[in-house]
């Protein structure tokens, strides 16, 4: 399942995946707009609060192409 996160699925919430071990907060990160929306949208996690938990110095790509809304 997509969290908007290209980091490793655990049992975290979307922006959580971002923290971790200083091992893991060194790798770069895409943003994917359209399944931080999917996931608001199937009641996951609202959109606010994904982009308060998610380390955007991390972020280098962002993917703005997606679904069927």
């Amino acid at each position: 399942m997509g969290t908007g996160c290209s980091c490793e699925a655990t049992s975290f919430r979307g922006g959580e995946r971002g923290r971790g071990p200083a091992s893991a907060r060194s790798r770069r990160a895409a943003l994917d707009l359209h399944n931080i929306w999917a996931n608001a949208r199937n009641g996951r996690q609202p959109v606010d609060e994904f982009l308060a938990e998610i380390p955007f110095d991390r972020v280098w790509e962002i993917h703005v192409a997606g679904g069927f809304g």
